[in-house]
């Protein structure tokens, strides 16, 4: 694990891409949101909280209001065995990635086309 970079830029990284995301501008928050997440896993690890967080949750937010499902529910899968392996079932951030996950499944479920 490399340790670089002052704290302050994931924390402005993540502000800017928090006020992208709210004003619509979700293609800039998604490039931030990606630059925060290759950022924490430089500085902090990929089984960091934070760096989870944004793998499994942020990210995968953002990724659901472009309409881009398949992509979204792929991260937070992801996310979440490493979630379970490193932060254990009952964090917060395990815990919202499974309910998020289950958002994206009931989307899936309900947006194919009916059986003929």
């Amino acid at each position: 694990m490399k340790k670089h970079g002052h704290p302050d830029i994931a924390t402005a990284l993540n502000n800017l891409a928090d006020t992208c995301y709210l004003q619509g501008a979700l293609e800039e928050a998604e490039r931030l949101q990606r630059e925060l997440w290759s950022f924490q896993r430089e500085r902090l690890g990929d089984g960091h909280p934070q760096t989870l967080k944004v793998m499994g949750i942020l990210l995968p937010v953002t990724l659901t209001a472009q309409g881009r499902f398949a992509e979204a529910m792929g991260l937070c899968s992801e996310a979440g065995s490493q979630m379970d392996e490193h932060l254990g079932e009952m964090h917060p951030h395990t815990i919202a990635a499974a309910a998020l996950r289950e958002v994206l499944a009931a989307h899936a479920l309900y947006s194919a086309p009916p059986p003929i």
